[in-house]
């Protein structure tokens, strides 16, 4: 019966509570894109975890858990039946609360489904805010979702190369960040291993022994030029190669 909390229908902040309702509330309700968002939410979460037959399940589940409690406690404070304040509703029996309970929040539900304002539409775009093209205005997931990557890969060459515009004629650890058209970084790294002499012979590493050469797809193959293989070696390790002649 507190500030009228007993009764299904209106919304509290529309009620005569006071000081008791921050402001802010009213001012969202106002606001066209907050209606439309809580719109969509509320949409949302009706068909999920407040479905009627979600949140009754629940309410049945956790007063068999404290069935043994709640009679322990009415035997304690003899209340059931008696008025106790702020409470709307008085129950002869335990059931009886929990019926009552479940009979609310049912008409409730229906009340807020009829009455709760804004418009629900579909908005396409990337909706999970880690990527770096996040649309908060979009409430529908389209699969655009861009992220920042990272690449490592090892080559060995014996002539120079142009990598990501950079010419590497020299053997070393290189790195270059790359954006894309929705403003992703893309961090490459490049172990760049240049032997103008022999760029096969280099490649067993004296602290280890190559087992054997896999492919993209994993089938084992042997040592080619001029593409993806990856080699794997006794101490666990793989390494990505690509041998350019």
């Amino acid at each position: 019966d507190y500030c009228n909390g007993g009764i299904t229908s209106g919304w509290e902040v529309n009620g005569g509570c006071g000081d008791n309702n921050p402001f802010w509330f009213e001012r969202l309700l106002d606001d066209t894109i907050y209606q439309n968002k809580l719109k969509c939410r509320w949409e949302y979460l009706r068909e999920r975890s407040f479905h009627q037959d979600s949140i009754f399940t629940f309410i049945d589940s956790m007063a068999l858990y404290l069935n043994d409690a709640q009679q322990r406690n009415f035997q304690q404070w003899n209340i059931l039946g008696n008025y106790v304040w702020p409470n709307y509703y008085v129950g002869n029996t335990y059931q009886d609360e929990l019926n009552f309970f479940k009979n609310w929040i049912g008409d409730r539900l229906i009340w807020i489904d009829n009455n709760i304002g804004g418009n629900c539409y579909e908005i396409l775009g990337c909706t999970d805010p880690f990527a770096c093209n996040y649309d908060p205005i979009a409430n529908t997931n389209d699969g655009s979702c861009n992220y920042n990557s990272f690449s490592y890969d090892t080559l060995v060459s014996n002539i120079s190369i142009n990598w990501n515009g950079l010419i590497l004629t020299t053997s070393g650890d290189y790195s270059v960040t790359l954006y894309n058209s929705v403003g992703c970084d893309s961090i490459a790294n490049l172990n760049f291993i240049f032997n103008p002499v022999s760029a096969i012979n280099d490649f067993n590493n004296n602290q280890k022994t190559l087992i054997k050469v896999v492919d993209v797809l994993g089938k084992e193959t042997n040592i080619q030029k001029n593409c993806t293989l990856y080699y794997i070696f006794d101490d666990g390790t793989v390494e990505k190669k690509i041998i350019i002649e």
